[in-house]
């Protein structure tokens, strides 16, 4: 099942129930979908919006989404801004998800050619120093070389000016000229800075919890220590809203990390798929997770193409997709056993995911830009397929919490989407539409 639920309430109605909103992370076509997905979920339900609810926790590309959807900002917009054709939100294009980080290969490599040439005399001298104090050793090691050629001779012969040249100089470690990622994710933190302007939204957790009613937390990873790193208005507020996503989508190796203050962020899907914990902890009632990564099933009456018996035989890039969805989604698997089996936790959790077997999704590549809309689509069609599966489970489940959920208007936008084909500005356009605006959540509680 694409829907895992663990239920400990008793399933009576909720007296002001908290509802939360845990989106993991998902690179560019993981985002998508997931944005495609949470439209299905606001057209699924009847009473309120994906934008209304208690508490919203970001990680990683889910940050991306988690912000402007607690500052009140509809899914279908965060898309059409991603597609830049949103007015609301800053145009988001190719540029800047692929902004190079020229400021640090500048750096390095200025750094490089100046210890390079503080260093090259220091070498000359060692050199000379080492064949002076080792010539009759250099000599034996020398002729060894020549009567028995092998790689432990010439460890043996280069041995005493390594020595040397490392005892007279503070030779740099040669890694450290490598720099920490291929781009540079400042346009990230940007896109949502400008984009809280241009809806005059305060870019404070703090402030933006005392104008919204609701709480937004990010979390990435401090890279000193490897500790999972909490901002939100009760945790770090000491960084803007926008920093705080910037160190959370700071993706190891393809973005370079992230300095506030005297820290250095990294991504904080490295740390976890999803933390539904900080939810909890924030006292959640129900928990609604959306992770978008989950291995492919294979199976020989289901395998991904037809000729190959095994994702192996498809080459390195299949392998390690499989291998960071699986890891990924067994942590999210731990995670789900961990809310189960805290007893100080009585609440409900709802996960939504991609099916096992969607060959389509899984073969697209995560970092693919120009799929953005194709993936939203995908999302909002598998969220649909999966609603109408367990819409009896659903409706016992987000009864007690005042929530209501309808099927009808999914049915109505799927057809659309089927009749879009492949045009990317009508399937921005058909997920972007705004619906009548139900009455706010909280009000929704008051009459159960």
């Amino acid at each position: 099942m694409a829907i895992s639920i663990v239920q400990k309430s008793s399933g009576r109605p909720q007296r002001s129930p908290r509802v939360a909103l845990v989106l993991s992370g998902g690179a560019v076509s993981g985002g998508a979908f997931k944005i495609g997905g949470l439209i299905a979920l606001e057209h699924l339900l009847r009473n309120c919006r994906v934008t209304d609810f208690d508490v919203y926790v970001g990680i990683s590309a889910g940050s991306l989404i988690a912000a402007p959807l607690a500052a009140g900002l509809p899914p279908g917009e965060i898309l059409a801004g991603l597609m830049s054709t949103s007015e609301r939100i800053l145009p988001f294009g190719a540029r800047d998800f692929y902004w190079p980080n020229v400021a640090e290969f500048a750096q390095k490599g200025t750094k490089a050619v100046r210890d390079g040439l503080r260093l090259w005399p220091r070498a000359g001298r060692a050199f000379t120093r080492a064949l002076a104090e080792n010539r009759p050793r250099l000599a034996h090691l020398g002729r060894q070389l020549l009567e028995a050629p092998s790689w432990k001779h010439i460890e043996e012969l280069q041995e005493p000016f390594v020595r040397e040249l490392m005892s007279s100089s503070d030779l740099p470690h040669l890694l450290s000229y490598v720099p920490s990622g291929v781009f540079s994710n400042t346009r990230i933190e940007r896109w949502v800075r400008v984009s809280f302007e241009r809806n005059r939204l305060p870019n404070s957790f703090p402030l933006l919890q005392l104008e919204r009613s609701n709480s937004l937390y990010v979390e990435a990873v401090n890279l000193d220590t490897g500790d999972a790193a909490v901002f939100g208005p009760d945790e770090d507020a000491s960084v803007t809203i926008s920093e705080a996503v910037q160190a959370s989508t700071a993706l190891p190796g393809f973005y370079r990390p992230v300095k506030l203050g005297s820290t250095w962020y990294i991504d904080g899907s490295v740390k976890h798929t999803a933390p539904m914990e900080v939810a909890r902890r924030k006292g959640a009632d129900l928990i609604i997770c959306y992770n978008p990564f989950r291995p492919y099933h294979q199976v020989p009456t289901r395998r991904l193409v037809p000729n190959f018996e095994s994702l192996a035989e498809m080459g390195l890039v299949t392998v390690l997709n499989q291998s960071v969805r699986t890891m990924i989604h067994s942590r999210l698997a731990l995670g789900i056993e961990e809310m189960r089996n805290d007893p100080s936790f009585q609440g409900d959790v709802l996960v939504v995911e991609p099916a096992e077997d969607d060959a389509e999704f899984f073969s697209m590549n995560p970092l693919a830009f120009w799929k953005r809309a194709e993936a939203a689509r995908r999302g909002y069609r598998s969220a649909k397929l999966d609603f109408e599966r367990s819409f009896l489970r659903l409706r016992s489940l987000l009864a007690p919490y005042g929530l209501e959920i309808d099927l009808t208007r999914l049915e109505e936008i799927d057809e659309e989407l089927e009749a879009a084909g492949n045009d990317d500005g009508r399937i921005v356009r058909i997920l972007q539409k705004e619906r009548p605006r139900p009455s706010r959540l909280r009000l929704v509680r008051s009459a159960s």
